[in-house]
């Protein structure tokens, strides 16, 4: 087995290793502890399957734990020395998760041992495209803000990376002024510190293509504000709503009025299906979005929960419908319907029935006539 593995060439190998990567993110639940079991296996097959194999472990990096310093620690000394030992995994890692607890996030500015980490992982002109940082509590400042801006993000993050995600912190803005190629923002539980722009030089804000939204309207409101705005959305291509609240939903339109023609993706049901009482964050849109003026939008993402007396979310599927266009460049429109009875004040499947698809099939029927 061993000699006819040894004769298949680098790239077919290669492609076995990607394709069964691929298959994992679709057959197992916890995606990140399947693929490293399946790569950790791939791996020790033979030589020839090590490169693609390591490629993909260190593709990821997670770091920090929000109750445990020293499995933290742990895991620090356990990274530094497979980057001593092993000096070119450095160039491999794509992405950087980082935990920060609101008690202990001083570490990614004065930890020496993560230094040296972000150091090498800079040296090795790899390509670090994307930064997560997370928090399991609702928004929380940093402990030294400035700091994080000027030992950690400046110096190792902010010039490199394409796509930033934040939840359940507040950030300074300072953290935009050097993304040069920022084009993908993700924010849930997330809110910013407003920070003055650099005095000195010009200043390109990121053009932001894609954003992605729950439950942040305050960071989206000060992203919106007329003075020390630390990104562009004129250039806007996909926008995605997640869990919201109506003053999420309020943003909408601001969002959309600001990129201009240029967007093409409208996603109002990013979250998928909701169960379990967490309905609550899905929102009627009744007469809060206005594509009349979005001429480039090709696909519509709508969700509706039919069954609860006195609403009607599918209303507002149709009246933003409406705001479409007749000759439009529309390809795809997709509606999730939930039917809500999980409670007996609610009436359940007849929602369904009793719902205005007349008036829904006439907008869909209209907008696919005048499809360039």
């Amino acid at each position: 087995m061993v000699s006819i593995l040894q004769s298949l060439s680098q790239e077919l190998i290669d492609e076995i290793i990607d394709v069964g990567v691929a298959m994992e993110d679709n057959i197992c639940d916890d995606i990140w502890r399947s693929k490293w079991n399946f790569l950790s296996s791939c791996a020790l097959v033979c030589r020839s399957f090590l490169p693609r194999s390591q490629q993909h472990l260190f593709s990821q990096i997670h770091l920090g734990d929000n109750l445990d310093r020293n499995k933290r620690v742990r895991g620090l000394r356990r990274l530094s020395r497979i980057l001593q030992e092993s000096p070119h995994i450095a160039g491999y890692v794509r992405e950087l998760h980082l935990k920060l607890p609101c008690d202990d996030n001083t570490w990614v500015t004065e930890e020496f041992l993560f230094l040296s980490i972000m150091e090498r992982i800079k040296e090795s002109k790899g390509s670090l495209q994307k930064l997560t940082l997370l928090n399991h509590a609702y928004p929380k400042p940093l402990h030294d803000p400035a700091a994080f801006v000027t030992h950690f993000s400046n110096r190792f993050i902010s010039p490199f990376i394409t796509f930033l995600d934040i939840h359940s912190l507040q950030v300074p803005t300072a953290i935009f002024w050097a993304c040069v190629n920022l084009t993908h923002l993700k924010l849930h539980l997330a809110d910013f510190e407003l920070t003055p722009s650099p005095s000195l030089g010009i200043v390109l804000r990121p053009q932001i293509k894609i954003l992605q939204y729950g439950l942040s309207h305050p960071a989206i409101s000060k992203l919106l504000g007329i003075h020390t705005v630390p990104i562009s959305l004129s250039s806007l291509r996909v926008l995605k709503l997640g869990k919201a609240r109506p003053p999420d939903l309020a943003c909408l339109q601001t969002i959309i009025d600001t990129s201009g023609g240029s967007l093409e993706v409208l996603d109002l049901f990013e979250e998928g299906p909701i169960f379990d009482g967490l309905s609550k964050y899905h929102i009627p849109i009744d007469g809060c979005i206005n594509l009349s003026k979005s001429t480039s939008v090709q696909f519509l993402c709508f969700g509706a929960f039919l069954g609860r007396p006195g609403t009607d979310h599918l209303s507002g599927v149709w009246n933003t419908l409406q705001t479409v266009p007749t000759e439009n460049r529309v390809r795809k429109i997709s509606l999730t319907i939930c039917i809500d009875f999980l409670n007996t004040t609610r009436t359940g499947p007849s929602g369904c029935v009793n719902a205005n698809w007349e008036e829904l099939d006439h907008e869909i029927n209209r907008i696919s006539m005048g499809s360039l």
